[in-house]
């Protein structure tokens, strides 16, 4: 059998196949990278909410939206879910029957479709509290946030869910009674 021997050509041939190699799995790895970076670079973060406000000395209640994420979030459903089931419907709707027209101060719908740009929000629903009107909202919905005024003893309370998507098409749920979005794709 003939030996083989390694000359200096046949080195530097072996040495430049293996930067090669090494060069193409390191661009792989950085590309991979970015573009979770680039993803990050644009997560929506919907968060829904509760306030009492007073305003020229008028009381009022309302449930609102923000979005605290670095890109738009695309709402794909909107959902109350309460003792009798689950409601695809924006608050406005399900509360439209459990408020007389002259409570309601402001409302906006939040429908399938509508896109909340990054750091931006809108209250869903407003409305006055006076003697003839008592607090729905924080009585009927349950929301993380601890207000001390906010009762505690209702145990069926209605539950507001948003299912949102990111441009990149990443698809996110957040519920009131819930600090965070969860993550669904």
């Amino acid at each position: 059998m003939p030996k083989k021997n390694f000359n200096a050509d046949r080195i530097v041939s072996i040495s430049a196949i293996v930067v090669s190699l090494a060069t193409l799995v390191m661009i792989l790895y950085q590309t991979n990278l970015m573009r979770k970076e680039q993803r990050a670079s644009v997560m929506p973060s919907l968060s829904p909410g509760y306030s009492l406000s007073e305003d020229n000395g008028e009381i009022a209640e309302a449930i609102w939206i923000s979005n605290r994420g670095l890109g738009p979030a695309f709402i794909e459903e909107v959902k109350v879910i309460d003792s009798e089931g689950e409601h695809v419907m924006d608050p406005y709707a399900y509360f439209r029957d459990r408020l007389t027209g002259r409570e309601i101060i402001n409302y906006n719908r939040l429908n399938p479709g509508r896109i909340i740009p990054a750091n931006e929000g809108f209250t869903l629903v407003r409305k006055r509290i006076d003697s003839a009107s008592a607090v729905i909202f924080s009585n009927a919905v349950e929301f993380t946030n601890e207000i001390m005024a906010m009762p505690h003893d209702n145990e069926n309370k209605a539950i507001i869910e948003v299912s949102f998507s990111s441009i990149y098409d990443e698809k996110w749920v957040i519920r009131s009674d819930e600090t965070s979005p969860e993550r669904l794709n």
